[in-house]
């Protein structure tokens, strides 16, 4: 009999009249099949209905009124001839009661602690996943916010700035050369600023898809890293949902940064290979690898991984053999979302 069976909604009162009335009957029936045919098994019944719905002292209770019951139910007809025999086998059938209640209270906490681990995991998930949440809307704002203010005003600026070479140099003015490098200075701070708010927040992911996204930051960080940057994609992969790409972006620029920052690697190269199997993601670079002191439980793996685990891929890392850090992200076909009627980005090779 299973406890997840039991009702355990009841008052504590009528599970022990319920109780008492099994016990009772169950008793009746001991009495009237005789010594023969022994029910002491189904005294078990009645005990684990009071340990899911009762507290101690009623287990209790019903526990030694199923060893009296039993004892009545048996008392004038029994093998026994010696005046020992009859109560030892009573409190044998005692201690195997005490054993139910015990065991039940045993499963009931066992219950009760895996439900409470569970709710524990599904908060623990549910804040995982607002974090993340509003992390991409904070990132998304500020990077819209990058790319529509303030790069906006730069660009402003350096109109005014032209504007005001020309003025100079009508007149023949030396100043005429410091307007204009100030221009100059304006498009090169103006394009550094769109490609942070790419890096960000990539526009294009909504428009062209991860493969765009993944060039663009390859092109990024090659402008402002000395580390040389590639990128390659092999094969044909459909995405059907936003989220699942922009995952994977996050998985692949959380990769280069990490191998920029503990690798010292002089390439790093971002794939893209898409068969019938599914996508993978890799990241591989020629620095240093993982080291036994590399913090496998850090918080940039940690985000990997959960990413990962957010659109039911495989995430693995280690070294190459050749020397340097691999990172893949595998996707299989049976977790690639479905197309629907609001997005659909496809990647073709």
């Amino acid at each position: 009999m299973s406890l997840a069976t039991i009702p355990n909604r009841l008052p504590e009162w009528l599970t022990l009249l319920i109780a008492a009335s099994m016990v009772g009957l169950i008793g009746w029936f001991d009495f009237a099949t005789g010594w023969e045919l022994s029910l002491f098994v189904l005294y078990a019944f009645p005990i684990l209905v009071v340990v899911v719905s009762g507290g101690q002292w009623s287990v209790a209770f019903i526990t030694l009124l199923c060893g009296l019951i039993w004892w009545l139910a048996n008392l004038t007809d029994n093998p026994y001839h010696t005046s020992w025999g009859y109560p030892v086998a009573a409190f044998s059938r005692l201690f195997y009661f005490s054993s139910v209640a015990i065991a039940g209270f045993a499963v009931k906490d066992r219950r009760e602690a895996d439900k409470e681990r569970i709710e524990m995991l599904e908060r623990t998930r549910d804040l995982e996943q607002e974090i993340i949440r509003v992390s991409e809307h904070e990132q998304r704002r500020l990077g819209q916010d990058l790319h529509d203010g303030i790069c906006q005003e730069i660009a402003a600026i350096g109109f005014a700035a032209a504007m005001l070479n020309k003025k100079l140099a009508v007149d023949s003015r030396p100043e005429a050369e410091d307007a204009l490098e100030i221009e100059a200075l304006l498009k090169k701070t103006a394009s550094n600023t769109r490609d942070l708010a790419r890096g960000i927040f990539p526009v294009q992911m909504e428009e062209e898809g991860i493969e765009a996204a993944l060039k663009d930051l390859v092109e990024t960080m090659n402008s402002v890293q000395d580390v040389d940057f590639s990128f390659r994609s092999t094969g044909e992969v459909r995405l059907g949902n936003p989220s699942v790409a922009m995952h994977l972006y996050r998985i692949a620029q959380e990769a280069v940064h990490n191998a920029l920052r503990h690798g010292k690697p002089d390439w790093v190269e971002v794939r893209l290979d898409g068969s019938e199997d599914g996508l993978k993601l890799s990241i591989l670079d020629n620095g240093s690898g993982f080291s036994k002191t590399w913090p496998s439980d850090g918080m940039g793996l940690k985000t990997m991984q959960y990413r990962a685990r957010e659109i039911g891929a495989e995430f693995n890392y280690g070294n190459l053999a050749e020397g340097g850090a691999d990172v893949s992200c595998t996707l299989s076909k049976h977790a690639l979302p479905r197309r629907n009627h609001d997005y659909e980005d496809t990647i073709r090779h």
